[in-house]
């Protein structure tokens, strides 16, 4: 499903590349993971989160790291009781992160992008719950995408410039604490409500403070996105962090 940026023409894969069909532009590919940069990228953000991956790829139990978000504890101690959750030694408090944001929402025969995917840990929740969805996830750093099983389609991508999508083509859109580290946070969101189809949905977790959040607001109810839900975790989150760091 992932298209040439520039002209949404569809690629072709060679050896060590892919090939755009319309513009015949050509993107890199390593380990079979398309490159969609332009030019060279070595900002703070990118640099910050391949020097943090490559010290998880370093540990004995890197491929148990699947998350890089503070995670969530929940106010009522009966929904962190979940069987499949419970049992993750290493991401739980991520994991719930997720299940107190997805809600009881079903991604079965949805289309799904996750935004500044890391290392993974979003798709393989979604991938263990549902067996009818198609997942793609795209971040900026190839050195976590290397460790996401291969049923999700993955490619490098600055996702604040145009996106290796077609217009109208995915049906979720998910970003959790990644929306902060996005320079050009307007082009983005344009971006996304292009690819967008008739009744897609956002699913979205991050820190902001009250102006950014206001200005998000407000630019999803211009663009004709109503908001079902919002809460205020940041107690949740606090309290994630502090027993996070109380086991380590």
């Amino acid at each position: 499903m992932f298209v040439c940026p520039k002209c949404h023409g569809e690629l072709i894969k060679m050896q060590d590349y892919c090939v755009c069909t319309i513009c015949n532009k050509h993107y890199d590919l390593e380990d079979d993971i398309p490159i969609f940069l332009h030019g060279i990228h070595s900002t703070q953000t990118r640099l910050l989160y391949k020097r943090v991956n490559t010290i998880f790829n370093s540990c004995k139990f890197s491929r148990l790291i699947r998350f890089m978000n503070m995670g969530y504890v929940s106010d009522e101690k009966e929904n962190n009781n979940i069987p499949f959750i419970r049992n993750q030694m290493v991401n739980r408090n991520s994991f719930y992160l997720l299940y107190n944001l997805f809600g009881d929402f079903s991604f079965n025969r949805k289309i799904v992008v996750d935004f500044g995917c890391g290392r993974g840990g979003t798709l393989f929740y979604l991938k263990h719950l549902y067996d009818e969805v198609k997942l793609y996830g795209v971040d900026i750093d190839i050195t976590g995408l290397k460790n996401i099983s291969s049923n999700c389609s993955v490619a490098v991508v600055d996702c604040s410039r145009d996106l290796p999508f077609r217009d109208s083509s995915i049906d979720v859109a998910i970003f959790v604490e990644v929306f902060h580290a996005i320079k050009k946070k307007r082009k983005l969101l344009e971006n996304v409500t292009k690819i967008f189809k008739v009744g897609g949905y956002i699913f979205f977790a991050d820190m902001l403070d009250v102006k950014q959040w206001v200005k998000l607001r407000t630019f999803f109810m211009t663009n004709r996105l109503c908001i079902e839900r919002e809460d205020d975790v940041t107690r949740n989150v606090i309290c994630s962090c502090q027993e996070i760091s109380a086991n380590r």
